[in-house]
């Protein structure tokens, strides 16, 4: 066969081998597509609870762990679910569905020869008298069988052009099931991020905290109140009661908590309404136990499980003298002595007339 025989059956054969390799490419963009849209729509199922309900670091983390997951599990399930096919398979559907018989009968005949020759070749490798015996095989071709191939292969070529192949290569390319497919799923990938953005917009703060899910976050509190006394001292053995007033939604629940500086463990107790709010703003206004001061006192109150600012109260001892010095001068005409006393004592004691210097 001549070299320009050669070089047109080499170039059919590169451009269906390049088709090929297309048809095979375009299994991994469709396990692409179809884990990116997973993710995707998994990603915003999982924005949307982080947004409603503050989600624990470690749900995060799984979460997100999960979404990644199922996307190597969708890509690895598209590329095992669509078996591959071989070159052979490829070209022979081509060819029969593009109406292109000739070329079919074209590239069997070439495959066939190229197989005779990697016989021929394998056989010229081994020992001497094997080569005798293989140049008798039927993997070897007379002249004359050789001419009728090339002659046939040639009749064939000639039906099918190169541009008109190239043109129906891409056109079936265009039209596989996988292609079509991998459009769709890119449209449907186009709609998500449309979508996927304007929620990450609409929700920001979800959107930062879940990226950032190793850290821990608290819902903000829905309830408009008022804690009194807050922060403040009082002295030791003193009653202390807390209490809250309300301004819009009351909650269902309401618990006072504290604990003293030498307790470890919170306790709690229940407020009660009071009848008559001491501010008018207030739509409700609710009271605890009045609780007796030794110690300094921590606490804070929960609302429907939502947490006010944590206060303190400081206790401090009642004043007491450091060094006090009595003198007692009766009146002379009592004749009463001078009475000094030095503190601690209980009372002092004298006349009605009588002077005291502190």
């Amino acid at each position: 066969m001549s070299d320009s025989n050669n070089n047109n059956q080499s170039l059919l054969i590169r451009s269906l081998q390049k088709a090929h390799r297309q048809s095979l490419a375009q299994r991994t963009t469709l396990g692409l597509w179809n884990a990116g849209l997973v993710g995707l729509a998994l990603f915003l199922v999982l924005l949307l609870l982080e947004q409603q309900f503050y989600l624990a670091p470690w749900i995060k983390g799984l979460g997100l762990a999960a979404i990644a997951t199922t996307k190597l599990f969708s890509f690895w399930w598209t590329r095992r679910h669509d078996r591959p096919t071989r070159f052979e398979e490829f070209y022979r559907q081509f060819s029969r569905q593009s109406g292109l018989e000739e070329l079919r009968y074209a590239v069997d005949l070439m495959q066939s020869e190229d197989g005779k020759n990697k016989a021929g070749d394998i056989s010229d490798s081994k020992t001497d008298s094997a080569s005798s015996d293989s140049a008798s095989s039927p993997a070897s071709v007379s002249p004359v069988q050789q001419a009728f191939i090339d002659a046939a292969i040639l009749q064939n070529l000639e039906q099918v052009p190169q541009p008109k192949l190239s043109a129906a290569l891409d056109e079936y390319i265009r039209t596989l099931p996988t292609a079509r497919l991998a459009r769709q799923r890119l449209q449907l990938m186009g709609l998500f991020i449309v979508l996927g953005v304007i929620t990450a917009i609409n929700f920001s703060s979800g959107t930062q905290r879940l990226l950032s899910f190793w850290q821990s976050y608290e819902q903000p509190n829905p309830y408009r109140y008022t804690v009194f006394p807050g922060n403040t001292t009082l002295e030791q053995g003193a009653e202390f009661t807390a209490s809250i007033g309300f301004e819009g939604t009351i909650p269902d629940e309401l618990i006072l908590f504290f604990k003293t500086d030498v307790e470890s463990e919170y306790r709690s107790r229940l407020l009660s309404e009071v009848a008559s709010p001491l501010n008018a703003s207030y739509t409700a206004q609710y009271v605890a136990p009045s609780l007796e001061l030794n110690n300094a006192l921590s606490y804070y109150l929960s609302m429907d499980g939502f947490r006010s600012p944590l206060y303190r109260v400081d206790v401090q001892n009642r004043p007491r003298f450091l060094d006090l010095l009595a003198v007692l001068t009766p009146p002379r005409y009592t004749g009463l002595p001078t009475d000094t006393l030095r503190y601690p004592f209980a009372q002092l004691n004298g006349c009605f007339v009588t002077r005291w210097c502190l």
